[in-house]
């Protein structure tokens, strides 16, 4: 669906993959994806093209989460901007309101899409550049995170570098729900201590761009886990 609630008469705009159940299921799955130049439902075009949809896309987590009963929406935070008509001088690149950087867009689906949502509790997965998206929505909106994130799943994200110049105890509310599978030599799952804002665990591959498909079995257990506990 489109991004912007309100758009204006020919505005440019983005998009994202909402579930039909949204404004009904008791759970809801947010998706995240890194930098770069994937969109919605990538996680890595280099996986897709030599590995195929499986390993390279977000279809299993989708999957995985319809079965186990979520709401999911799709994030698309690298689409940011859109180019001028070719036929001005200087063709320029203007910014997508609501989504002029990866945590604007993050922002602007929490306001609009994850507050309205019927579910009480929600849960986050994001990878790499994704973890800043995450860290900027737990600052924006920091009540409504500590009350409906129950957990948050990330994918060899540089926390320590997103967070930064983020206020301690928005590290520490994260700290309590977040999981960050790296990558590391180490079999998947093993406990590699912690850093600022969350826990360390590997992601059962040395790769970065592999971390999430490797580590999805035990980013499953984990939510399930947490929601049995709620």
């Amino acid at each position: 669906m489109n991004l912007l609630v309100d758009p204006k008469k020919e505005e440019r705009t983005s998009f994202i993959f909402v579930s039909d159940d949204l404004a009904t299921a008791d759970y809801l799955m947010v998706i995240i994806h890194g930098t770069g130049v994937v969109r919605a439902g990538q996680w890595s075009r280099k996986l897709i093209i030599n590995e195929g949809l499986e390993i390279g896309t977000q279809m299993p987590y989708i999957q995985r989460a319809r079965t186990a009963g979520y709401a999911v929406i799709v994030t698309n935070t690298n689409l940011n901007s859109f180019e001028s008509p070719r036929f001005l001088r200087r063709p320029a690149f203007r910014p997508i309101r609501g989504s002029g950087t990866a945590e604007e867009h993050g922002c602007y689906v929490w306001e609009h899409f994850i507050r309205s949502s019927h579910a009480k509790h929600v849960c986050i997965v994001a990878h790499s550049y994704g973890g800043a998206v995450v860290l900027e929505m737990a600052s924006q909106f920091f009540k409504e995170f500590d009350q409906r994130v129950f957990a948050v799943a990330l994918t060899d994200s540089p926390m320590t570098v997103y967070g930064r110049r983020v206020n301690r105890k928005v590290l520490e509310m994260l700290k309590a729900r977040a999981i960050d599978w790296v990558a590391d030599v180490e079999d998947v799952n093993t406990d590699l201590g912690d850093s600022v804002c969350c826990q360390l665990r590997s992601s059962g591959h040395t790769v970065h761009e592999w971390t999430s498909h490797t580590a999805i079995d035990a980013i499953f257990d984990y939510f399930a886990e947490e929601r049995e506990q709620l």
